[in-house]
């Protein structure tokens, strides 16, 4: 097996598996008759949120959102092409999670119309699996690519 092949693998199962877990936990949520669940009183709670806008449930029809999710990937293709060292395990593994994560947000947009959200820290936004990973692969990307690599 090629080191390029190993790369598309590795990429393919981090990807995957977060489009996975984020869907079966969703699952599990809208199926779940004991929301909310209260994990810290007041702090952190379990919940069913159905955001029909984008980042932080800023309002925006389905109409608009998918297309401009489309576009910010295609362009984040090219950028991130040009701009990293896909031949290092991080910056893949940066790059699956933010395809993950898109992919798990973007069937629920497809199959309803809405994100389903049911993390509920404090006084943040709802958000689920999905967003986190997006946040983890931008974060990596940032501190690695941004910080670390100009050390």
């Amino acid at each position: 097996m090629t080191t390029a092949t190993k790369r598309l693998i590795w990429f393919t199962e981090i990807a995957s598996v977060t489009t996975i877990i984020d869907q079966l936990v969703k699952s599990t949520i809208t199926s779940s008759t004991k929301l909310p669940i209260e994990i810290i009183p007041g702090y952190v709670q379990m919940m069913l949120f159905k955001n029909e806008g984008i980042a932080f449930s800023i309002p925006l029809p389905t109409i608009v959102i998918v297309p401009l999710v489309l576009l910010l990937i295609l362009f984040g293709a090219f950028y991130l092409k040009k701009e990293l060292d896909l031949t290092k395990p991080l910056a893949l593994t940066a790059i699956g999670l933010i395809i993950g994560g898109t992919a798990g947000n973007l069937i629920d947009r497809f199959r309803f119309g809405y994100v389903i959200d049911f993390i509920s820290i404090w006084k943040f936004p709802v958000f689920n699996i999905a967003d986190a990973a997006i946040t983890i692969g931008i974060g990596i990307l940032i501190l690695w690519y941004g910080v670390l690599e100009k050390r």
